[in-house]
């Protein structure tokens, strides 16, 4: 019994000692696999695009091509139709064909055969115009999601949330500094912690990768000033890491100076990304589509927080 006492007892003080760790720095090589990523994914959704535009051309093309070959009657024939021997009957025999016409159509109106035939005529046209429709709104949705501006802006919006996992650093941070927690508590949050510096980690090799590959595409001089930010940055992100790797390898952890090189990590890091902005030549028109997308995420958002 007493060997098990121990036994607990050492996993409690291991558990409440775990969180002396090192935040690891931005992994080179992690970077230039997500720039060759970034670069195949907007290769792959640009040559779609295409594909969607040509498909949809093609099809009005064809309509086009149809409607042209379609054999009209002359205006002529219409105006002047051939003369033909037209029999002279009594109008009593006229009142005769009438009525016998009327019967003929009403019996053919609710025969089984014709009934049946509507039937299937309707079920064809409404199938063919649900499909064409359907195709339509498909397509124009795929078109929509792989139509975006190729900024570094709409990539930090659409892949990299690096606001949100501040935040949550933020909020944990917050939780820890209870006072009234218990020891599994602040384990618990101990180690949401360190996974969300991992996950802060893992934000700013994306961000240095996208920068990488956007260098490439680049005019020369703005490719020089931009691979020096893309440095400067990187060797910043890994500087704030290990200024925050050291802060959490103290044995009392100072939450209240963290959160505030979180906020001012923020502050800095802002100012950089608006310089790669105006290297990379971002137009009001892709920060206007961007901040439309960005308005339905909010939307979404807000109704996910519903649930």
């Amino acid at each position: 019994m007493k060997y098990v006492q121990l036994l607990f007892s050492a996993l409690i003080f291991s558990s409440s000692c775990m969180f002396g760790y090192d935040v690891r720095s931005l992994d080179q090589e992690k970077i230039k696999q997500h720039a060759v990523a970034i670069e195949k994914k907007v290769t792959r959704d640009y040559y779609v695009r295409m594909a969607l535009i040509s498909m949809v051309a093609a099809r009005i093309a064809y309509a086009g091509f149809t409607w042209l070959n379609t054999p009209i009657e002359k205006p002529i024939d219409l105006i002047q139709p051939k003369k033909a021997d037209v029999p002279k009957i009594t109008w009593g025999k006229w009142a005769r064909n009438v009525k016998t016409s009327w019967i003929n159509w009403g019996a053919h109106l609710i025969s089984k055969e014709n009934i049946q035939n509507s039937i299937i005529s309707a079920g064809k046209f409404g199938l063919a115009t649900t499909f064409q429709m359907g195709m339509g709104s498909v397509m124009q949705g795929v078109y929509t999601k792989l139509n975006y501006p190729n900024t570094f802006r709409w990539y930090i919006c659409s892949h990299v949330p690096y606001i949100k996992t501040i935040e949550y650093i933020k909020t944990t941070i917050a939780t820890l500094q209870d006072q009234s927690l218990t020891l599994e508590q602040i384990n618990y949050n101990k180690q949401l912690l360190q996974e969300a510096c991992n996950r802060f980690v893992c934000d700013g090799e994306k961000l240095c990768g996208y920068m990488i590959y956007k260098t490439q595409l680049l005019d020369i001089e703005e490719q020089q000033i931009a691979e020096r930010t893309a440095r400067y940055f990187c060797n910043y992100y890994n500087e704030f890491l290990q200024r925050m790797s050291d802060q959490l390898a103290c044995e009392v952890v100072d939450y209240t100076i963290l959160d505030t090189m979180l906020t001012s990590f923020e502050t800095d890091i802002k100012r950089q990304f608006k310089l790669f902005f105006y290297l990379e030549g971002e137009t009001d028109e892709e920060r206007a589509m961007i901040g439309e997308r960005m308005k339905r995420s909010i939307i979404i958002d807000g109704i996910a927080g519903l649930f």
